[in-house]
């Protein structure tokens, strides 16, 4: 069976095209690294956007695992577009997630869609804002590396 997205400890290619509410498109690539011991699930993330590949975007989540039978758990990060971090991630099945969150200063919000594609890759939809107002949609695709 192919690695699940956030369930599974697994490193995965992620690339894709993030919108600016102009309607701007903007190709980045970069990768999403899932490791799960005793202690809790970490999520490093990093990606960058083509037309500054010296300047990533980095995310590092802690992630409590989900408890026996349980289908939503809770996260904290640090962003470097936004600084502390926390949220939810909710299970609909083994082939769909969706996740929320928010900037500790409730100044950034997002929420996003993540399922699985036919072969095993990972699809992710989501749209951030700052004080209500659209700063971007992303659209990525997550393969195994």
């Amino acid at each position: 069976m192919p690695p699940r997205f956030l369930l599974d400890d697994c490193e995965w290619n992620a690339s894709g095209t993030a919108t600016d509410p102009q309607g701007r498109q903007q190709p980045f690539s970069g990768m999403a690294r899932f490791r799960h011991d005793a202690s809790g699930w970490i999520n490093d993330s990093f990606a960058y956007l083509s037309s500054d590949p010296s300047s990533p975007s980095t995310n590092l989540y802690s992630i409590r695992p989900f408890a026996p039978g349980a289908r939503s758990t809770t996260w904290t990060s640090v962003a470097s577009f936004c600084g502390e971090c926390r949220g939810v991630f909710v299970l609909l099945d083994d082939d769909t997630l969706l996740a929320s969150g928010g900037s500790a200063d409730g100044h950034v919000a997002w929420a996003e869609y993540i399922y699985r594609l036919p072969g095993g890759s990972w699809r992710a939809r989501s749209a951030s804002t700052r004080d209500g107002e659209l700063l971007v949609t992303v659209d990525c695709i997550l393969t195994p590396a």
